[in-house]
């Protein structure tokens, strides 16, 4: 039985040294292939995709994806929009971090609103379709929010799809 453990064992670490060089080897062409697409979409200046046939039967399309990322200057957004669309526009989540003194100091009464806000924090983000549909029915223009958001490209990356011609 001894046996049949360190031959099994053999055959564990050969399977895995080959898995990291082949690892290796992926990630080496994968980076080669990376500089390759950012120098050829570079010098197509826009465009975005690419189609070409690599036999009778499969094509091979190489398409760069950049998202991006926006973010949101919302008391600058709120300042612009107004109480009333601001409300409709922005998500409040609330979050209680202290449940045991809050309990405390309600029972105790006479509520002061600044001691009741130190026991939660506010998250505020922007429903970005709600903000979309408000603009669609015009009750604010979308040259309103210039100044309210910052958009981030992220990097680039390309990918790759086989299909018939």
């Amino acid at each position: 039985m001894d046996r049949l453990a360190k031959v099994d064992i053999k055959r564990f670490e050969t399977s895995v040294r080959k898995y990291v060089k082949a690892r290796q080897v992926f990630e080496s062409e994968k980076l080669a292939f990376t500089k390759a697409a950012e120098i050829f979409f570079y010098l197509k200046e826009g465009e975005n995709n690419h189609t070409f046939q690599i036999s009778d039967d499969e094509t091979v399309t190489v398409l760069k994806v950049q998202k991006t990322k926006i973010s949101w200057n919302i008391s600058k957004l709120r300042s612009i929009l107004g109480n009333k669309l601001s409300r409709q526009v922005i998500n409040k989540q609330y979050t209680i971090v202290n449940m045991p003194g809050l309990i405390a100091y309600l029972k105790e009464c006479g509520v002061d609103p600044n001691k009741f806000k130190s026991f939660i924090t506010v998250d505020e983000s922007v429903n970005v379709k709600q903000l979309e549909q408000l603009e669609q029915l015009g009750k604010i223009d979308g040259a309103q929010l210039k100044g309210c958001y910052q958009v981030k490209l992220q990097d680039p990356y390309y990918s790759v799809r086989t299909g018939k011609p």
